[in-house]
């Protein structure tokens, strides 16, 4: 759960994903689909480019089970936009929902016998995730986009 927080926290790290992460894992959220480390790596490199700030307002543990290996908690957390704070020179004292965005969030994270990260899946204000394709793509381009450290021989 650290190692998740420090990510969504706009923190991450080279060593978190070896420590926790499986090299194939996937992550799906309402955005992406990300299959491999090339493909999550940069979902969570890319939040501290988009957000100045992230913070953990509260979380909550649901579940935790051995057969299957799972962890299912709610979260919610609160970013702070990194351009419309820019903005906000023109806009004083005004938030509109443009500097801020707090999102509440069922989680599943499935480990393996490891217990390494091999699929998340992020459902935001509990929601089912829609659309396969379009996450598919938004990942692929995020991968393009979003610059990563290696994860070493044979990584994706």
């Amino acid at each position: 759960m650290a190692d998740l927080r420090e990510l969504y926290e706009c923190r991450p790290s080279l060593e978190i994903f070896q420590r926790t992460w499986h090299p194939n894992a996937v992550f799906e959220d309402p955005l992406v689909k990300a299959k491999g480390f090339r493909e999550y790596a940069a979902q969570f490199y890319a939040l501290p480019k988009l957000f100045s700030k992230s913070e953990t307002v509260s979380s909550r543990v649901m579940s935790s089970t051995r057969q299957p290996n799972r962890l299912v908690f709610t979260q919610k957390q609160r970013y702070k936009n990194r351009f419309m704070n820019k903005v906000g020179v023109f806009l004083p004292g005004r938030d509109l929902g443009l500097y801020t965005k707090t999102i509440e969030s069922v989680i599943t994270v499935d480990l393996d016998e490891d217990d390494r990260i091999i699929r998340i899946v992020d459902q935001w204000q509990g929601k089912p995730l829609q659309a396969e394709w379009r996450r598919r793509l938004g990942a692929r381009v995020g991968a393009m986009l979003v610059r990563t450290p290696s994860l070493g021989q044979g990584s994706n």
